[in-house]
């Protein structure tokens, strides 16, 4: 059972422990991979014109590392002042931490692929005021 904040009308990440964003993250990962059939990755079924067909399940997987990606950059730009973005990063960072603490790999790559997006790394203020705070 999740562990949310007494007050839930508007949740946002900054609401959240880490950690549990990272169970989270994990439990929906964890019954996605465990459907995963190993010849799903045979002959690069993935990538074929009938992908849905030969590799359904790999196919979600696929679109759920990309949807965490997504939502870790949209987390970053939304807030409008440096400071918040700043946040933010810091906030991910320590989601992308415990996902890797709880092994899984693959929200944690998602995240750190989220930060790496252009659109992310030209937020020079962000990641500035990120350094300072660290010190």
């Amino acid at each position: 059972m999740p562990h949310l904040p007494p007050n839930n009308d508007k949740l946002e990440l900054s609401h959240l422990k880490p950690l549990e964003v990272a169970r989270q993250l994990c439990r929906i990962n964890h019954r996605l991979f465990q459907r995963i059939d190993p010849r799903e990755f045979l002959g690069q079924a993935w990538m074929a014109s009938n992908k849905q067909e030969r590799a359904p399940n790999l196919v979600a997987f696929i679109e759920r590392f990309n949807l965490e990606s997504r939502w870790a950059s949209h987390l970053v730009l939304m807030p409008t002042s440096a400071d918040k973005r700043a946040a933010a990063l810091r906030r991910l960072l320590k989601v992308a931490q415990a996902c890797i603490d709880l092994h899984n790999y693959s929200s944690a790559m998602a995240i750190f692929s989220g930060l790496s997006a252009a659109s992310v790394q030209r937020l020079k203020d962000s990641w500035e005021v990120r350094r300072h705070l660290r010190e």
